[in-house]
């Protein structure tokens, strides 16, 4: 028998594996959060075990794939390419961009236990902060890196154990990650003192071993679920109802390959879907606005800008042969058809009432004319009670591959070269749409992921004097045909909703429609791929979170002593020492 080979056990590979696939278990579909507090404990083992390894001399120099970090990469993509596999379904072209998503998001796990050598040895950090600052400095990389993606948090997996998650409007989602990885640590620690000691080591030499991350334990979780009772007490008392809401969800997964015919037979009984349950929700309720998911009101096209038509626009998104007379004729006849279908709409949902006060808000593509060009944005739009557009917010937050390519507006060619990307333009405004009094913050889509945006644009508004009561998100989640990237982005809403004290309401193609109040109790919540009508009141709200205020301030000073410590690392890092 070879002794120079660890044990089974003694393999950082097999203790990545199980965090990863605790990790993994503890998220949708499986939703099993309590195995959240075990998978870090196994990661922090693993990278204790990888400090061991890096300290033995090694006789010769190793091949490039017997490297750790390469193992670790490879571990951290399998696990993010199991975990977001549904971004692949809607087209085969779509596997290309998950392989390269899941490929750079596996680069966050050897970040993460190779930060948390470098804090220990670096700055001299005991393994429970260390490991907690690596994880949330690397969660902050992630809503930063390639535009910015916030799904799959470990925060989100405890989201049914409200008292812990309220702290979240002290820091955001990253002081719920912080605080479970450092609890994690400090069972790390006590596990390997309830091992020696089992093992025979003496009991007195052990003392501090226990006392201390036991205590860091009971302390730290007996401050979190205090204030999360306390903030509850709080703010469980509803705001007094002013507006009474509709969302309506769509069940069409989004399809590529359709014909001409099919596709418009698709969106008339979509239309159709969408006017008959919203007159069903106004006959049966005392509804003040009823709402459409993204890109639901698409079926003419909503063309702002320029009145007087000079010039054909060079980039035009379809084949023409128009001149500038055939061009404004379109325009007119696709501005009149657009106002018409909106009146259209409202007299349908008000079952020809037109004296009932109900009012619009729906997803839709808006294209402005300026001069010979032409520019495109996924919307949301305002409609007044008498058909007026009072307001439009474009979406600020594009998906790369997915609504731009970087460099496209430079190389237009690019999208002949990559099917079914749309060549939008990013939004700049933050807008409020307001009814009764009540003012709403619009977000559109994968926006409601990423907490420094919403936190930026309730906070550009309320510097404004115009801070918003309630968020809403309209989302075309079709794509994803129904997989468990729905439920994530639905956690991410749960999150946003306790991060700014704020009711959060989504209207959904496909899911997951929802009503959450402040404190993250789940009003009302849809399925998936149904159609589903949901009834929401909200009010006035005066609650600012700390979060709100003073931002990420946990996250950035968790990555700048990440940053200090690689700086200072030395020669232990595992790849250096191997070399």
């Amino acid at each position: 028998m070879d002794d120079s080979k660890p044990q089974v056990h003694q393999r950082p590979f097999v203790w990545i594996v199980s965090g990863l696939a605790l990790l993994w278990l503890s998220q949708p579909p499986f939703e099993l959060g309590v195995l959240a507090w075990l998978a870090p404990m196994a990661l922090i083992h693993a990278s204790q075990l990888l400090t061991g390894t890096a300290t033995k001399a090694e006789d010769s120099k190793p091949n490039w794939y017997q490297r750790p970090i390469l193992m670790m990469w490879i571990c951290g993509a399998v696990y993010w390419l199991i975990s977001i596999q549904g971004v692949r379904l809607a087209h085969w072209s779509t596997h290309f961009g998950w392989l390269a998503l899941g490929f750079y998001l596996g680069i966050y796990i050897p970040l993460f236990l190779l930060g948390t050598n470098w804090l220990q040895r670096g700055l001299k950090l005991p393994v429970p902060i260390a490991a907690a600052i690596s994880w949330t400095g690397g969660e902050l990389i992630r809503a930063y890196g390639l535009s910015g993606f916030s799904v799959v948090m470990i925060a989100q997996s405890q989201l049914n154990w409200l008292p812990f998650v309220q702290i979240a409007d002290l820091q955001g989602a990253y002081l719920i990650s912080f605080v479970i990885v450092f609890i994690c640590g400090c069972g790390y620690l006590l596990t390997l003192r309830i091992m020696a000691h089992a093992r025979g080591a003496p009991i007195c030499g052990t003392m501090a071993g226990y006392y201390l991350p036991a205590l860091g334990i009971t302390s730290v979780l007996m401050a979190v679920l205090s204030y999360g009772h306390h903030r509850i007490d709080q703010l469980q008392t509803a705001d007094e109802p002013l507006v009474t809401l509709a969302l309506m969800q769509g069940a069409t997964d989004t399809q590529f390959g359709l014909s001409i015919d099919e596709s418009t037979r698709q969106l008339q009984q979509q239309l159709n879907s969408y006017l008959d349950r919203s007159a069903a929700a106004v006959a049966n309720h005392a509804v003040d606005v009823v709402v459409w998911p993204e890109s639901a009101f698409s079926y003419y096209a909503d063309y702002i800008g320029d009145q007087e038509i000079t010039a054909v626009p060079q980039n035009l998104p379809f084949i023409h042969d128009f001149d500038t007379d055939h061009f404004r004729h379109h325009v007119d006849l696709q501005r009149r058809s657009f106002s018409s279908l909106i009146q259209q709409a409202l007299h349908t949902i008000r079952g020809g009432n037109n004296e009932l006060p109900v009012s619009l808000m729906v997803g839709c593509e808006t294209d402005e004319i300026r001069g010979d060009r032409i520019h495109r944005y996924n919307a949301a739009l305002s409609i007044s009670r008498d058909g007026r557009v009072e307001q439009r917010y474009f979406k600020n937050h594009l998906v790369m591959f997915g609504e731009y390519i970087p460099g496209g507006s430079w190389f237009p060619w690019l999208y002949n070269l990559i099917p079914n990307v749309q060549n939008m333009e990013a939004g700049t405004e933050h807008t409020v749409f307001e009814i009764n009094g009540v003012r709403f913050a619009p977000s559109i889509c994968f926006e409601s992921t990423v907490p420094h945006l919403i936190r930026g644009s309730v906070l550009r508004m309320t510097e404004q004097s115009k801070m918003p009561d309630v968020l809403i998100n309209f989302t075309n989640d079709g794509w994803f045909w129904g997989s468990e990237i729905l439920d994530h982005h639905f956690r991410c809403n749960v999150l946003r909703a306790i991060e700014m004290r704020k009711p959060v309401l989504v209207s959904a193609n496909t899911g997951i429609s929802t009503w959450v109040d402040r404190i993250g109790n789940i009003r009302e919540k849809s399925g998936k791929r149904v159609e589903d009508t949901i009834i929401a009141q909200v009010g006035k709200s005066s609650v600012e979170s700390i979060y709100l205020r003073y931002g990420d301030i946990l996250a950035w000073t968790c990555l700048a002593l990440l940053a200090i410590a690689w700086i200072r690392r030395r020669n232990f890092d595992v790849t250096e020492q191997q070399e």
